[in-house]
């Protein structure tokens, strides 16, 4: 649903709880998050054909951090997308990149306490992720997007959840897209 004027939330569901994805176009197109390797092809996908949209249409892909459940639809959106310029924060990029890494350094630092996920979360989790797929543009923060005469955007460093988590700042209709950067009380379940 359009949240205010080029500013859609794409709602989507993981497990228990639901989880979103953005799209924001005016004269060019930024997605926020590709979610896990499936949701592109049962929800991004057909959101774009709802709204008018071809993927190719997609100028930008941003993943606000290193979460299975942000980046990904990274390989499926890259397929039908072939020349969006895939985009995250410089400190993220390497998790983003390789799920052996962020299996090992993110979602299993702590196996050596012999605290661990069970094998089959480990094996949802990198099934989750798909294959690699390199970051073409890495960013720091501070970095604005045009996306049309009316339409600017902001990326704002946003560290805490993960390293190198950002989010995006919309001036005109004072909208933040702050994704896991605000939890609070953790996650909302169905």
């Amino acid at each position: 649903m359009e949240v205010v004027p080029g500013i859609h939330r794409i709602e989507s569901v993981l497990g228990p709880r639901p989880f979103s994805q953005y799209l924001l176009y005016g004269e060019k197109c930024l997605l926020v998050d590709t979610g896990v390797a499936e949701t592109p092809e049962g929800v991004i996908l057909p959101y774009l054909d709802s709204v008018g949209l071809h993927p190719s249409d997609l100028d930008f892909v941003l993943n606000t951090h290193a979460d299975v459940d942000h980046f990904g639809g990274n390989n499926a959106i890259r397929d039908a997308a072939s020349r969006a310029i895939l985009c995250a924060h410089a400190t993220d990029v390497a998790w983003i990149e390789e799920r052996s890494r962020i299996l090992h350094e993110r979602y299993g630092w702590y196996a050596d306490e012999d605290v661990d996920y069970p094998p089959e979360v480990k094996d949802w989790l990198r099934d989750a992720m798909g294959p690699d797929v390199p970051i073409d543009l890495r960013l720091v923060g501070g970095e604005t997007f045009r996306l049309g005469p009316d339409l600017e955007v902001e990326v704002l460093h946003l560290p805490g959840h993960s390293p190198g988590h950002v989010g995006l700042w919309e001036p005109r209709s004072a909208t933040a897209i702050s994704t896991d950067a605000a939890l609070r009380a953790g996650l909302l379940y169905m």
